[in-house]
């Protein structure tokens, strides 16, 4: 009995306590240690689903920019076609130069009280207008008119339609000619027109009747951006890019970009290439952003410039447009909206890669990027809920 004793004693009771005491120390250092190595895997789980989602940042910015730059080198080629077809400033010696009409001008709106003459298949050309003629003899003073030769550049500049809505130039005496020709008087009469009514409409012209381009944006945007400039020597300024706005014929919604032209040392006229935003926005769908991401372009003030419309209710490309971040992604919370807009303008000037954090008014919190669009002051912002990032969504 003693033998058992001594054998309890010495060696079975040591073995519990010492077995009870690694047990212990075990769950001391499970406790102590693993949430340590949970946190530092949570850790490189976010940074890599940070990694990803600045990866997937980058490539939509990449396409983004090379949607703009096509748009704006096509503006400049189109307009380096027409300054040497018209021998303005900076043209090439080596083009040929054009003196004569190619073809004969159309009129946008009617004549001594009756339809322009048209032709055949009014698609394949542009149509002119100007206020102050309004009868077939004034049409006919005017003839031959050089800048229906822009027909051929404009043909070639518009060769992807699904894009390109209209090809338009704006003259300092308010003509405009616009391809393909604009003639259809049951919803658009240039006459009866009232489009010098904005608050960038010049002072002399606001609220006048008629269509008049130098009351049109792509016109006084071309012109502001270049006041005061040195005309460049090759007579084509660098391309500028409208917010968006309600087309006077169609009364859909676009942006344009537009190059001022020059003759003598003075203003020619400023041409533009006029985008279809609904055509662009649909190229954002495809951008694939995490799980739930997507990305959008807006300007300085958060007007909307492009936004996929599968994202939101609300018709943004129709003429009740929602200009307006503020709405469409913080349902008209001016707190959250304030500081968001403050932080991404921030970002955007700084022009430092990083990623940063904002509140939407459901209360989730998403992560967002931000760059300046090539060739235009546009903010383009790439965004996700945190709850697709990985750690971030803890």
């Amino acid at each position: 009995m003693k033998l058992l004793h001594q054998i309890v004693l010495r060696l079975i009771v040591p073995t519990i306590i010492g077995s009870a005491l690694v047990s212990l120390l075990a769950v001391v250092l499970f406790f102590t240690h693993v949430p340590q190595q949970i946190d530092a895997i949570q850790a490189v789980l976010a940074e890599n689903e940070l990694l990803r989602f600045e990866q997937n940042s980058q490539n939509a910015m990449a396409l983004v920019n090379a949607v703009f730059s096509h748009f704006a080198d096509r503006a400049s080629a189109a307009a380096a076609i027409t300054r040497d077809f018209l021998l303005l400033d900076g043209f090439d010696p080596s083009a040929s130069g054009i003196t004569e009409s190619a073809y004969t001008s159309y009129f946008a709106a009617q004549l001594d009280g009756q339809d322009p003459p048209l032709p055949t298949n009014p698609a394949l050309y542009s149509a002119y207008y100007k206020n102050s003629i309004t009868t077939l003899a004034q049409f006919n003073a005017i003839q031959p008119d050089n800048s229906t030769i822009l027909d051929n550049v404009y043909r070639a500049a518009s060769i992807d339609l699904t894009r390109i809505k209209l090809v338009q130039i704006g003259f300092p005496d308010g003509g405009w000619r616009a391809y393909p020709l604009q003639y259809n008087l049951s919803n658009f009469n240039p006459r009866t027109q009232i489009v010098c009514n904005g608050t960038n409409a010049p002072p002399d012209l606001r609220n006048i009747e008629g269509l008049d381009s130098r009351c049109r944006p792509f016109y006084t945007v071309a012109i502001a951006a270049n006041a005061n400039k040195t005309i460049p020597s090759s007579g084509i300024t660098n391309p500028v890019f409208t917010t968006p706005y309600i087309t006077g014929v169609s009364k859909t919604l676009v942006i344009s970009v537009s190059v001022c032209l020059f003759k003598n040392a003075q203003l020619y006229a400023v041409q533009a290439l006029q985008m279809n935003l609904a055509y662009l926005a649909t190229k954002l769908v495809g951008i694939s952003i995490m799980n739930d991401g997507y990305i959008y372009v807006m300007d300085s003030t958060g007007i909307i410039i492009m936004y996929p419309s599968q994202k939101t209710s609300l018709n943004i490309y129709g003429e009740d447009f929602t200009p307006s971040v503020l709405e469409v992604e913080f349902n008209n919370n001016t707190d959250l909206f304030t500081t968001f807009l403050a932080l991404a303008n921030s970002a955007a000037r700084s022009n430092e890669a990083g990623t940063y954090t904002y509140q939407k008014p459901d209360g989730s919190i998403w992560t967002f990027a931000v760059a300046i669009v090539y060739s235009t002051s546009y903010i383009l912002i790439v965004t996700a809920p945190n709850s697709d990032i990985g750690g971030l969504s803890s």
